[in-house]
């Protein structure tokens, strides 16, 4: 799930020391793109297509005038002390993730194996880390290409066997794949060549056990949705990987039927992990693109950075009051900007103690707004954000989304004949935000209604949404009763019915939630 939070500080000015390496095939090439210092490459712009709290992925275009690269930036704002520790633990040295996963492409440059080209990596004077790894084009993530590609009987063996064939490469000599997921599986159509992404977790070279290479094909097990892989081509991915492995003189101690139910086992493990619920449910929806402006202080969409207000680059909305107000755009699109102002020195100081930046309110709401992009669910788009801090526990911030006008009172008002179809529609909805990993703490109806028609139902403002890991039965009986608190029993009982779906059939989970939801006693 990309959730990105700008860090607050001020513009790096004073960044010019710090460290930079630069692979000597690309030194001369990137000199001439001006990328030198490790000040250079962190001023690169681009989409950011992924990330955390503490780092994010940014997709960057090199030029030096006559040709040109595309690339990928991973930054860290913050390198943890505990993050350098276990990389100094896994014999990398005290060292960034940055730094980590460029030593392991050094490593799979070294053996001859395929992966990304690394083109840079460093930190700055402020302890900010960096790796820029070169784009594999013309590839496609592995669910991506099976969704999109009609394959014959033999092209889907082929793709299954390859990649099978690479796994068993990289395990022979000794190089982990923990990061294996279907997401990190590149795939060129037309060749069906494959390649892997995302390194930053394998260690140096050693001796791969079976238990952890189970581990790790039952990660990319559960990130493969059944409809788009047949059992068959599962079974060849394993069979063509022990062959290979059989070829490289690598003893096999285990039994196939052994090793392929220690995937399901381990798959099984791995479904109920946040990250591969967010992956599997999110609706393949186009990710929200981002650009970071002004020394990441100011986040926007492309159509709104390629023209941001130039008055708002030093002070973007900050010294106005707090509140809700319509605003207009310099590129003529129009949004709902909100403000805020917060003193937090608990929560400065929560976050210092993880060694993570501390998220403002409107980088909170943006990130509400992105992850119900993520997962389809319709609601306000985001424009632009932003956050600064002002002094040692007080930040001000923004966020600018398009309107969600509109009500669902006409929607379900009773002289509606499509009323009860409404309601079903309204229970499958709040079932799909509890299944996003979103919780609600609004009424349905009213002035400030969790949801609004246009004429489709979606989520009026990122303020009524809350991001949780997992939505527990408790969270959503509690969720359930204060958005139905001022409906009659029998409305109730007819968006409780289409949000329980074919549960609703079960006497025993009927009854827990028509108890906390209907109040029966």
């Amino acid at each position: 799930m990309l959730t990105a939070t700008p860090v607050i500080s001020e513009p790096v000015e004073a960044a010019e020391a710090g460290w930079i390496e630069i692979h000597p095939r690309y030194r001369a090439w990137l000199r001439k793109c001006g990328i030198a210092t490790a000040r250079d490459i962190l001023a690169l712009r681009g989409e950011v297509v992924g990330g955390h709290a503490d780092r994010h992925v940014a997709k960057v275009e090199l030029r030096n005038g006559v040709s040109s690269r595309g690339a990928f930036l991973k930054r860290e704002h913050v390198v943890a002390r505990r993050a350098r520790f276990r990389n100094w633990r896994d014999g990398f040295g005290w060292v960034s993730r940055s730094a980590r996963e460029a030593e392991t492409l050094k490593a799979l440059e070294a053996l001859g194996l395929p992966g990304p080209q690394w083109l840079a990596y460093g930190e700055d004077a402020g302890g900010r880390a960096f790796v820029l790894i070169e784009e594999l084009t013309d590839s496609l993530p592995l669910r991506e290409f099976l969704a999109d590609y009609t394959m014959r009987a033999d092209e889907s063996r082929l793709l299954a066997e390859r990649i099978g064939r690479l796994l068993a490469e990289y395990h022979a000599k000794g190089i982990g794949t923990p990061e294996l997921a279907a997401k990190h599986v590149l795939v060129r159509p037309g060749t069906f060549q494959p390649n892997l992404i995302d390194w930053q977790s394998s260690r140096p070279p050693r001796t791969i056990s079976p238990g952890d290479a189970a581990q790790w094909f039952g990660a990319l097990q559960a990130t493969l949705p059944g409809p788009l892989v047949s059992t068959r081509d599962r079974l060849r991915v394993l069979w063509a990987y022990r062959r290979v492995l059989r070829a490289s003189g690598v003893t096999i101690p285990m039994r196939f039927g052994a090793f392929a139910r220690g995937i399901l086992a381990a798959s099984r493990i791995q479904s109920k992990r946040s990250s591969v619920r967010q992956q599997l449910g999110a609706s393949g929806s186009e990710t929200a693109r981002l650009v970071w402006l002004d020394g990441e202080a100011i986040v926007a969409i492309p159509e709104v950075a390629t023209d941001w207000p130039a008055r708002f680059f030093r002070q973007p909305y900050y010294d106005l009051p707090t509140g809700t107000e319509p605003v207009r755009l310099s590129c003529e699109m129009a949004g709902e900007l909100t403000r805020f102002h917060s003193f937090a020195p608990l929560g400065w100081l929560a976050a210092a103690s993880r060694e993570r930046p501390w998220r403002s309110p409107g980088a909170t709401a943006a990130r509400v707004l992105v992850h119900l992009r993520r997962f389809g669910i319709a609601g306000p788009k985001l424009l632009a954000f932003g956050q600064r801090r002002t002094s040692p526990a007080k930040v001000e911030s923004f966020v600018v989304a398009d309107p969600s006008p509109g009500n669902i009172d006409e929607l379900l008002s009773p002289s509606n004949p499509l009323r009860q179809r409404h309601l079903a529609d309204v229970g499958h909805f709040l079932k799909r935000l509890h299944d996003a990993g979103c919780r609600f703490h609004q009424p349905l109806l009213g002035d400030r209604a969790l949801l609004t028609a246009t004429p489709e139902l979606r989520v009026r403002s990122a303020s009524s949404i809350t991001l949780v890991r997992r939505v527990t039965e408790r969270r959503a009986k509690a969720d359930l009763a204060v958005a139905l608190a001022v409906w009659d029993r029998l409305d109730k009982m007819r968006v409780l019915r289409a949000y329980l779906g074919s549960a609703a059939a079960e006497h025993t989970t009927w009854d827990r939630f028509a108890r906390a939801v209907l109040r029966w006693r």
